[in-house]
């Protein structure tokens, strides 16, 4: 979904090539009869405030798995980001990172 977003450009350059009636549904928010007569594939960055899922390009993304998944993930990270990543400072000189192969 990131990507869909980041390379919209993109995205839309081949959505004109090959959309059948070129209609054109962008930055909605609602539920799905929030629109009448659009395709799917015809809608981008369209949240159904029903499901809570991001609606791209015929696409669905769930908001509630994504979420689930980075809180789930989020500790994990933290865990990661808070281990010391190098050598404390000696006496001697400055730190030293440690080996790839972790020891």
């Amino acid at each position: 979904m990131r990507n869909n977003f980041e390379h919209f450009d993109e995205r839309l350059d081949k959505w004109y090539t090959t959309s059948a009636k070129r209609n054109h549904a962008d930055y909605i928010i609602g539920p799905p009869n929030t629109l009448v007569g659009v395709a799917e594939t015809d809608m981008f960055r369209f949240f159904d405030t029903s499901t809570a899922d991001v609606v791209f390009w015929g696409k669905r993304y769930s908001l509630v798995t994504i979420m689930d998944e980075i809180l789930r993930v989020h500790p994990i990270a933290k865990a990661e980001g808070n281990k010391p990543h190098f050598d404390p400072p000696s006496t001697t000189g400055s730190g030293q990172l440690h080996p790839s192969d972790g020891s």
